[in-house]
């Protein structure tokens, strides 16, 4: 089972928001369980949200430490495809770092919620992308203990 935290950086001021975000996603974690890769990070997009005046993507998603040790840092490219070849869309590739100032410690089997805006081409079919609809990457995983 997956436990989720919260990032060292927003431990302190949490919003009713996201309390109520964590609680919903641990649910629904608790609930539809991730087949997880092991001695990586693993990544779930639960949600995208076109934002089209600004051409991007606002998606949510759960990383997951599957290493043997905790992980206080991490580097990663972060690439998103749509799971449905009727998406005419084009995703920017990210280059994403979570220093020790951010991420904290996070041990085996547990997982933080990311927001992301990630730059798009092609026009959406819709305004809401589910995880169904997304496939999320995440490339040469480098992770700090």
């Amino acid at each position: 089972m997956i436990k989720l935290v919260v990032q060292k950086k927003y431990q302190q001021e949490m919003t009713e928001d996201a309390k109520k975000e964590l609680a919903s996603v641990q649910a629904y974690l608790d609930t539809n369980p991730m087949e997880l890769q092991k001695n990586t990070i693993n990544c779930l997009i639960l949600e995208g949200r076109t934002i089209e005046i600004r051409e991007k993507m606002h998606v949510v998603l759960v990383l997951v430490n599957e290493c043997e040790f905790p992980v206080t840092a991490m580097k990663f490219q972060f690439k998103i495809t749509c799971k449905n070849e009727e998406d005419n869309i084009q995703f920017a590739e990210a280059t994403i770092y979570l220093d020790h100032d951010y991420l904290g410690k996070l041990n085996k089997r547990e997982g933080i919620i990311f927001h992301i805006e990630i730059p798009i081409k092609g026009k959406p079919r819709k305004a809401i992308y589910k995880n169904s609809d997304l496939n999320g990457e995440l490339k040469q995983v480098q992770v700090g203990s």
